[in-house]
């Protein structure tokens, strides 16, 4: 019995770890702009994670491929339509489960045992902003938030799949 209820709460916590870890990336752009006249482009700022030198380089590498793929070049700051500003902060999470074992697997009525497990689990979200280098006014960003992971292998294939979402077809895109 104890065997089975330990199973049972180790397969709910594996289920709803893969549920937290869901990526959601969105976009949204003022749709007064014509994209299509912005061909240059420069970083604003350089350390979307303050202290984290390989990370800051692979997103702005990622947000540069994404950028070439739109058609735009980089450029030096006073010769470029664009301004690019990341940020990526986290925070912890935590994730409750209920699972209603009742009798022999069964519960109906609010008959029978309940079980609440509990994890902590970090949350990441990326902001990519691009304004308009003259104006200074803010045309389009986009949001992904992800579960992180203890694998830097993983996280950096996620960000990898959030700013290709982002510059992909969703690209401009109000949702």
């Amino acid at each position: 019995m104890l065997r089975g209820r330990a199973l049972y709460v180790a397969v709910a916590l594996v289920l709803g770890a893969g549920l937290v870890s869901a990526q959601s990336v969105h976009t949204e752009y003022d749709p007064s702009i014509n994209f299509s006249l912005y061909k240059t482009y420069y970083w604003a700022k350089t350390d979307p994670v303050p202290g984290n030198e390989i990370l800051n380089e692979r997103i702005m590498w990622d947000v540069d491929a994404g950028m070439a793929r739109r058609g735009w070049t980089k450029a030096r700051a006073d010769q470029a339509a664009l301004a690019v500003v990341a940020n990526v902060t986290t925070r912890a999470q935590q994730k409750l489960e209920t699972l209603y074992t009742g009798w022999d697997g069964w519960s109906w009525g609010g008959w029978g045992r309940d079980e609440t497990a509990g994890h902590m689990y970090l949350k990441g979200t990326m902001i990519v902003d691009l304004f308009d280098a003259r104006t200074k006014k803010l045309v389009w960003r986009g949001v992904a938030t992800d579960a992180v992971s203890y694998s830097p292998v993983k996280n950096a294939e996620r960000i990898d799949k959030s700013i290709d979402e982002m510059f992909g077809d969703r690209f401009l895109e109000n949702d």
